[in-house]
């Protein structure tokens, strides 16, 4: 069993009615019923009070909110930086609507037959989203934080429709938690030093993980039933996070969809060359990282991002700003089949999805 009461098949079954609803973009019928708002929900977390919306599917309740900050805007002085908590505040957040999605190349109608490129895109963008049983009791529930795929390039918690979700993971009795993190070469971008370590979209996936630990509770989570789970990219990541020394205590077990920390191009080892290809594509002439740095943080988000379209690999399907190996005291302290002799095991389940790819194939 992966979580008390719960059986492996019933997890394969949630996930399967999940990725079906994600393939299609949309659900034609609601399995529960027809979806009612019924009143706001207001409860506070360790930065403030937040207001959600208690909703309704036939006989079952739901506690949903939306868009709640995790992290501190990722922008002036922290562009290019570890995520920081964020700032506390007064009175009652709204949390009712998704974030916007966090910055990457522009969704066209042929990328994104769900019509989801029509959401904002922004560098402010590090929230995330829980969907929770409703609190009439003094139970517990498990939790499951879920990190988006794309690989390292695109994505968005908002994605995945909320009746997948309610219907396959909260109906019976389990908190979803999804997440937003930086992307692409304003996530990963890394010149192997410590003025540029790389890595900054894993590093928000940790303290994100951190924000579900300490606030679990206040949603009904057992913050020591935790799983994270992911796919495509998100699953690699889930990997990675697993084998990282500084995401160890953060979660119990891991489970992923059609991605690990050894799948090909998950993790680059010599992230140098792609930097200083976009540098050059930039026309910064930077003699070195710090150089380079401030450049970079004067550049506008759509120069780099369409910079580093240029700045691609010749290689079919291997993106050049994915994780890289980042040394001592980093995420990924050596290469992850290393990782893999010595860390400390946890329960997994892996598999691949169905159909995958299904969208991109013209």
């Amino acid at each position: 069993m992966l979580f008390n009461g719960l059986l492996n098949l019933s997890i394969i079954q949630m996930i399967f009615g999940l990725l079906f609803y994600q393939i299609l973009g949309q659900s034609k019928s609601n399995r529960l019923g027809v979806l009612r708002r019924t009143h706001p929900i207001e409860l506070t977390i360790e930065s403030g009070a937040i207001r959600g919306e208690y909703l309704t599917i036939g006989a079952n309740d739901f506690a949903v909110f939306k868009g709640i900050p995790y992290a501190a805007p990722p922008v002036g002085s922290l562009r290019f930086q570890k995520p920081e908590p964020p700032a506390k505040w007064r009175g009652v957040m709204n949390a009712t609507q998704y974030s916007p999605m966090c910055a990457q190349r522009s969704r066209t109608k042929a990328t994104d037959p769900s019509h989801l490129y029509r959401v904002h895109i922004s560098e402010d963008c590090l929230y995330l989203n829980v969907f929770a049983p409703p609190q009439f009791t003094n139970d517990t529930y498990p939790v499951i934080v879920f990190i988006h795929g794309g690989a390292f390039q695109s994505g968005s918690s908002s994605d995945y429709p909320q009746d997948a979700i309610l219907n396959n993971f909260v109906s019976r009795k389990i908190i979803f938690v999804s997440i937003n993190y930086r992307l692409g070469p304003l996530g990963f971008l890394s010149t192997g030093d410590e003025i540029l370590p790389g890595n900054f979209g894993l590093w928000d996936q940790i303290l994100a993980l951190q924000w579900v630990k300490l606030n679990a509770h206040v949603f009904g989570g057992d913050r020591n039933n935790i799983m994270l789970m992911g796919q495509g990219s998100g699953a690699s990541s889930a990997s990675i996070l697993a084998l990282s020394p500084r995401a160890e205590g953060l979660f119990n077990k891991i489970l992923l969809m059609s991605g690990t920390a050894i799948t090909p191009g998950a993790v680059r080892k010599t992230p140098v060359n792609a930097t200083w290809n976009l540098d050059d594509r930039l026309h910064c002439r930077s003699f070195n990282s710090t150089e380079l740095l401030d450049c970079f943080k004067k550049m506008l988000r759509d120069e780099i991002l369409d910079a580093a379209i240029g700045s691609s690999t010749t290689i079919p399907d291997y993106e050049q700003f994915v994780p890289v190996v980042d040394g001592p005291g980093g995420v990924i302290p050596e290469p992850p089949e290393i990782l893999a002799t010595y860390r400390p095991k946890m329960p997994i389940m892996l598999g691949t999805t169905k159909d995958e790819s299904s969208l991109r194939i013209c």
